[in-house]
């Protein structure tokens, strides 16, 4: 998938964003990395939840009677013409524009609303998604109405021809569907009815997001930067909304403070995450259930396993312990952190624990419970409250991570995590098989960088240089105007005859 966003909050442009199997973004603050992030986040969160899919399937189905009419008694069913397929995916991506504003004001809240509204500036705010051969764009421009092109239709069709095929032979089964025999027109219609919109909605999905198997959903998760402090204090906001639940409505308590869509779904999926609990909700939710065994039986039983060795190594390699999830007298999670100091063993509630144990716990229990090959997972500053070497360490996870086929995105200050992933690329083209490796290819870095009179953020793409790896210009900035200043305060400790060590 490539975006290119104009005139969203602090970013003016962002051209040819592609979200690559590791996408980083990196910049001084306040340049609008997180409001960049979230945006694809509400983007892929169409996909997720499939809100959209229902709409789509009614209006298919309502038109699908034209094209099985055609194919009536057809010992072969006619190709889907490319102009079909073209009036489908135009209702398919209005449909989509209509679910992703909906998406863009749960996740901004207020702030996307205006975006929404076109309240937000004189300027018209877009966004351009396409796929990564351009077969198709979805220009979202607001407030103007959203403009639909569709090329290289010819292809798309032929491949969604091949697939109904293959499925319509798979259905009737005994009645040896090739070119000789007859098909029953009750089979025929029933086929169409169920798997027609279907198919062409997966083609659509799959030619937009080309990691994702066909009979697989994706899902999207976002850490946000202020993750450890929740982690500290969610029990603590969970009692107090449990302890006002019965005088909802019976008293004039003051409003509960409102979070962004962002922030609410983290703490959704954290509070769900205790083993009974988040079993049975899931069961609950027959399509969340459907989905969630579509990804386990679609051959990533090695690479579950993998991802299970990654949240493990991040606990004991970098945090020396164990993050364990208990059910609370309040049937809500209780996380706890465990480890062993010679001879003793701790049990620590989280608020006890390092900030840094904060940070990583929610990073290592999502990998654990919920991410899967195929999904994106976006962390902010997976650097926060580390150590060097531990950022090095997370570094190598999140890349075990994308190898394991996961998309991930990261904003980040940290240039250890961009060297460290730069190595890893360097590692890509040697023969040995022990080191972490990490195609060129698959890694994207864009730097936000802030500039003109009004301080609006430009957003380019950094290529992966030979000589300096992944460092960008503005860290290269920083550390050598920190060198700069570090030998001209001994040149001037020098002459004033001042020889006295600094300790």
């Amino acid at each position: 998938m490539k975006l290119a966003i104009k005139n969203f909050g602090p970013i003016r442009e962002a051209r040819n964003i592609e979200i690559s199997p590791m996408t980083i973004f990196v910049g001084q603050s306040n340049t609008g990395k997180s409001y960049l992030a979230m945006l694809i986040y509400s983007i892929f969160d169409v996909f997720a939840t499939q809100e959209y899919v229902w709409e789509v399937s009614r209006i298919f189905r309502k038109e699908h009677s034209t094209f099985s009419e055609r194919n009536k008694n057809s010992s072969k069913p006619k190709s889907i013409s490319p102009s079909e397929i073209e009036t489908r995916f135009s209702q398919w991506a209005q449909v989509i524009s209509e679910v992703w504003k909906h998406r863009v004001v749960y996740c901004f809240g207020e702030e996307g609303k205006n975006v929404i509204e076109g309240k937000n500036s004189n300027e018209e705010f877009s966004v351009i998604i396409s796929d990564p051969e351009n077969q198709f764009i979805l220009d979202l421009t607001i407030p103007s109405n959203s403009e639909i092109n569709l090329k290289k239709s010819e292809q798309l069709s032929e491949k969604i021809n091949l697939h109904i095929k293959q499925l319509l032979s798979d259905e009737i089964g005994e009645y040896a569907y090739d070119k000789s025999s007859s098909l029953p027109d009750d089979i025929y219609q029933d086929f169409i009815q169920r798997y027609y919109p279907g198919t062409i909605l997966q083609h659509f999905e799959i030619t937009l997001l080309p990691w994702k198997p066909i009979e697989v959903s994706i899902d999207a998760y976002y850490l946000p930067a202020i993750r450890g402090g929740i982690m500290q204090s969610h029990r603590t906001l969970v009692s107090a909304l449990i302890e006002r639940a019965p005088m909802a409505g019976l008293s004039d308590s003051p409003d509960i403070p409102l979070f962004n869509g962002v922030l609410s779904d983290f703490m959704k999926k954290l509070i769900n995450i205790s083993s009974d609990r988040f079993n049975r909700i899931r069961s609950r939710d027959r399509l969340a259930a459907r989905r969630w065994r579509q990804k386990r039986r679609a051959g990533f039983s090695d690479k579950q396993k993998l991802m299970k060795n990654i949240s493990k190594s991040i606990e004991q390699g970098i945090l020396s312990g164990e993050i364990h999830v208990q059910t609370s007298e309040t049937r809500y999670p209780d996380f706890r952190y465990k480890f062993t100091e010679g001879d003793a063993k701790y049990d620590l509630p989280l608020m006890s624990a390092s900030s840094s144990v904060s940070e990583l716990a929610p990073v290592s229990l999502f990998i654990r419970h919920y991410v899967c090959p195929s999904d994106l997972f976006i962390v902010e500053e997976p650097e926060a409250h580390l150590h060097p070497a531990a950022q090095r360490d997370i570094a190598r996870a999140l890349t075990r991570l994308v190898n394991a086929g996961v998309n991930v995105l990261i904003t980040t200050h940290s240039d250890n995590i961009l060297e460290q992933i730069g190595n890893y690329i360097y590692a890509a083209d040697l023969p040995s098989s022990n080191k972490t490796k990490l195609a060129n290819e698959k890694c994207s870095v864009y730097l936000f960088e802030a500039g003109g009179k009004i301080k609006k953020t430009k957003v380019k793409k950094v290529p992966f240089d030979p000589e300096t790896g992944l460092l960008t210009r503005d860290h290269l900035n920083v550390s050598s105007a920190l060198y700069n200043e570090t030998v001209t305060l001994m040149e001037q400790r020098e002459s004033v005859g001042n020889q006295t060590d600094i300790s």
